[in-house]
């Protein structure tokens, strides 16, 4: 089973995961239904985006003979730039209104493989790059969080790791939808303040898109919505400096200082604000207690490589670099 965007945007996430427990058969999420079912169970078996995947996923979706596909959303980036090779005639699709069953099923069998993805384990005393900050922030997570993620390098790096039972989680997987993240997490946070069982909320932007948006943190300062807001600093658009020019001045930005932004969109709202350049950086932030009280807005600033880059994003350029090259 695939749990997918759709799924999501449709609110019937419960009902998907009582039919992955009923059936018992393996079952991934993609990028843009991450976060919608448990993946802390064994059976849980990772992201699927294409060539973007790890190849224990691939292998396990791509050649199944049967797939149920709850809210396919087949976007640039959450199809791995259309490189996902799903067989159409195993795949039973479940939408809003229509389902459109397999075209032929194939034989049953009584046990399915079990593919799982095992986390790297960090000590945190490397210099900090996409793997280390994203091991730390699985770390940070609480059951009941909530989290907003942009679109690009954020979203493919936090596919590296499994979220707690009890997480909601929204991102958004098309390529135009950079910068709406920051300005959409306000909405987001209002309605779920209003509907409750929400004890932290999180949003995680990049500095390219942030640059778009930024006035979106005055909504959130306005409306007193206290979240955590992570902004990955790698000098510019690193999903750009992948597939359109790794060392083009197009794809660099000035730089902000961007622990003082929540001074300059709200001057008299209490904040705090941290810098992560090391992992011993990362070691002081997760003994933080305001960090997990969240009691006050609070922004991290995470300093990456400019060339730094999650490894879907290598694997998805490495398929493109493929596609062009024939």
């Amino acid at each position: 089973m695939i749990s997918d965007g759709g799924a999501t945007r449709h609110s019937v996430l419960s009902e998907v995961q009582r039919l992955v427990d009923l059936l018992g058969v393996p079952y991934f999420t993609t990028g843009m239904g991450k976060g919608g079912v448990d993946e802390t169970k064994p059976k849980f078996g990772g992201v699927y985006a294409g060539m973007g995947s790890k190849a224990d996923v691939r292998e396990a979706v791509e050649n199944s003979d049967c797939v149920i596909w709850v809210g396919y959303y087949p976007s640039d980036f959450n199809a791995g730039e259309f490189t996902d090779k799903v067989k159409s005639d195993v795949v039973t699709e479940i939408e809003r209104f229509p389902v459109s069953e397999a075209a032929e099923a194939g034989e049953g069998v009584d046990e399915f493989p079990v593919y799982t993805l095992r986390e790297r384990r960090h000590n945190l005393r490397d210099t900090v790059d996409t793997r280390i900050h994203v091991a730390a922030l699985r770390r940070i997570l609480d059951p009941n969080n909530l989290m907003v993620v942009e679109t690009g390098t954020a979203q493919t790096g936090i596919q590296e790791t499994k979220y707690p039972v009890g997480v909601i989680a929204y991102t958004q997987t098309v390529f135009g939808s950079i910068r709406y993240v920051t300005g959409a997490s306000v909405g987001v946070f209002l309605a779920r303040r209003e509907k409750g069982g929400i004890n932290r909320n999180i949003l995680m932007t990049i500095d390219g898109s942030l640059q778009l948006t930024v006035q979106g943190f005055s909504d959130l300062l306005r409306h007193g919505l206290k979240p955590i807001i992570f902004v990955l600093n790698n000098a510019g658009f690193a999903v750009e400096r992948m597939i359109h020019g790794m060392h083009e001045k197009y794809n660099d930005i000035p730089t902000w200082k961007y622990t003082r932004l929540l001074d300059t969109f709200g001057v008299w709202y209490e904040k705090k604000t941290y810098q992560m350049r090391t992992c011993q950086d990362w070691n002081r932030l997760l003994q933080e207690e305001r960090l997990h009280e969240a009691d006050v807005i609070q922004l991290v600033e995470i300093f990456l490589d400019p060339y730094d880059a999650p490894k879907a994003l290598h694997l998805v350029d490495a398929a493109l670099d493929a596609v062009t090259a024939n």
